[in-house]
């Protein structure tokens, strides 16, 4: 926490600086009446979530969302794991991708891995790397994600469905910052930013004893929990705005009727942000 507080205040040091500058202003001016100084301070609030670097990549004017911003900003110039909950289709990705494109390792590598995408007699080969003829196929050495993503950031997404053997495996990596190899006999360093995904409440799980509670507590130094779409529905304009800009032809916005957007507000979507994207883009 004093890392994280110190890296921050020192980045936001200036703004700081700004903002005192406009109120002292403000005052000798005469501007500042009974009751005008809160509104200072929250157009200078909105001012810097209207601007802020984020808006490039995260859509959404609600409180969550900008809740959110405000997590990133803070905690993107660390190197601390990162652990993102939310229903499938919330934009968990996307988020990982903001904490990587602001943090110190933007230059560097940027892998995902999803736990769910391969057979657990993959995952190890694949997140670990194995040496030269440690098993039949294996011809030559290849190096896991943990090993090729070291000094970057690896999104590891769907860890709840690593398995336990597995599980083990990644808490002695986040711990020791070392791997080895299927049938190697050194391990290797590595240092990856780990930034974690699940679309299951992960305390729930270890609760009931299907995710190690070791590993839990070592992954979820910092949590950001996204709300399914249907729980912010005041972002749904926006999203409506952005994906008819992103699909429709010649680069030209769609025009939308106030009719058109309080049917799109009046839906659940199940499938969150994703269902409206492909909603979207089949209506352009």
């Amino acid at each position: 926490l004093y890392k994280l507080d110190i890296v921050w205040l020192y980045e936001k040091n200036r703004e700081f600086d700004v903002l005192y500058r406009q109120l002292k202003d403000a005052a000798e001016k005469g501007k500042i009446v009974d009751g005008s100084a809160p509104k200072v301070l929250i157009d200078s609030i909105n001012n810097h979530h209207k601007n802020s670097q984020y808006k490039d990549m995260l859509t959404g004017d609600s409180l969550v969302m900008r809740d959110v911003c405000k997590i990133i900003e803070k905690i993107a110039p660390t190197g601390l794991p990162v652990l993102i909950q939310g229903e499938t289709g919330t934009g968990k990705e996307l988020i990982a991708h903001a904490v990587h494109n602001n943090s110190a390792r933007a230059k560097n590598v940027w892998l995902a891995f999803n736990c769910a995408a391969l057979p657990q007699t993959l995952l190890e080969s694949e997140l670990f790397g194995y040496a030269k003829g440690a098993f039949t196929g294996a011809v030559g050495e290849k190096k896991g994600y943990l090993e090729i993503a070291s000094e970057g950031t690896l999104f590891i997404d769907e860890i709840a469905d690593m398995p336990m053997a597995m599980q083990q495996k990644l808490l002695r990596a986040l711990e020791e910052k070392q791997v080895q190899r299927i049938g190697a006999e050194k391990p290797v360093l590595v240092n990856p930013r780990f930034v974690f995904a699940c679309n299951r409440n992960l305390e729930e799980l270890v609760k009931k004893k299907l995710f190690r509670e070791d590993l839990f507590y070592r992954m979820n130094a910092i949590v950001i929990n996204l709300p399914a779409l249907r729980d912010r529905k005041e972002d749904v304009p926006a999203f409506v705005r952005h994906f008819l800009k992103k699909y429709s032809a010649f680069g030209d916005s769609m025009e939308i009727t106030e009719e058109a957007l309080d049917i799109l507000r009046g839906w659940d979507w199940p499938g969150n942000i994703r269902e409206l994207e492909n909603e979207l883009k089949r209506i352009c």
